[in-house]
Parts: structure tokens; C-alpha cells; sequence
């Protein structure tokens, strides 16, 4: 009795499908990147900043507080603009930091600025930095 074995690993039909199933894909990416469907992705700089809020019993005032850290980023630092949002209709407050106001470049690490505006947990604290080179990034956005 003789006995044959098969010896092919996959069928021949299968293996077509997957090498068309491959071209496909190929394909599919060289034509966006040639296309241009996939784009630079910008660089996120890195600065630091915390807000914190403090109550003063005496007068009943809430002040809030932004304090820049520095960062890997900080010498292509231009601004920092902080915008305190308070709650009830309260219009907008805030402040910003430039080469102008602080007279040094880049922002010293370590500068404060604070606000005596508020209600106890419910300020928005939102930073947005101004770069040298006229991009701008929000750096922090929350709650105080």
C-alpha cells in the first residue's frame, strides 16, 4: 500500500487572497502618504504650571494663584497668558506674563501671579503659552 502525504503548508487559494489582501494594504498606505491624507503631527513643548486657591478669613476673599515651573521648553517661551473663569457671570479675569511686563526672557521660573477673584473650588484656570516662534499651546486647564 502506498501512502502520500501532502506537503503544502497552505492551499494555493488561500495564499493568493493574502498576498492580494497585502498589495491591497500596501497600497492603501503608500497613496496616503503620497497624497498627503497623513500630515505632520506638531510637537507638544513642555512647560509646566500649577494653580492653586487660598482663602483669607479676614476679608472673606478667595485668590487664586498661577505659578510657572519652567520646563524643556521654557527658553522658547514668549507669554503666558492665564485666564480665571468665575462662576455666576462673572466676567473674565486674568493675566499675562510677556518679555514687556517681566523684562527678562525667558519668564523667570517661579513667577506667581494671583487674582483676588472667585468662589471656593469652582474657578476655571486656563493657561495658554506663546511661543518664539508665534505658536501657541494650552498648558493647563482646570478646576481651582
Amino acid at each position: 500500500m502506498k501512502c502520500t502525504k501532502n506537503e503544502e503548508a497552505v492551499a494555493p487559494v488561500i495564499g493568493v487572497i493574502l498576498m492580494v489582501a497585502i498589495t491591497v494594504i500596501l497600497a492603501a498606505v503608500i497613496a496616503a502618504f503620497v497624497f498627503g491624507a497623513v500630515g505632520e503631527i506638531p510637537l507638544k513643548k513642555e512647560i509646566a504650571v500649577t494653580a492653586s486657591q487660598t482663602h483669607d478669613a479676614s476679608s472673606g476673599n478667595y485668590f487664586t494663584t498661577v505659578t510657572f515651573h519652567g520646563g524643556n521648553d521654557f527658553r522658547d517661551l514668549s507669554a503666558l497668558e492665564a485666564i480665571i473663569r468665575v462662576p455666576g457671570g462673572t466676567p473674565d479675569s486674568g493675566f499675562t506674563w510677556t518679555y514687556a511686563s517681566m523684562g527678562t526672557a525667558p519668564v523667570p521660573v517661579g513667577t506667581t501671579g494671583t487674582i483676588s477673584v472667585g468662589s471656593q473650588g469652582a474657578d476655571h484656570v486656563i493657561v495658554v503659552a506663546t511661543f518664539v516662534d508665534g505658536s501657541r499651546q494650552l498648558i493647563l486647564d482646570t478646576f481651582v
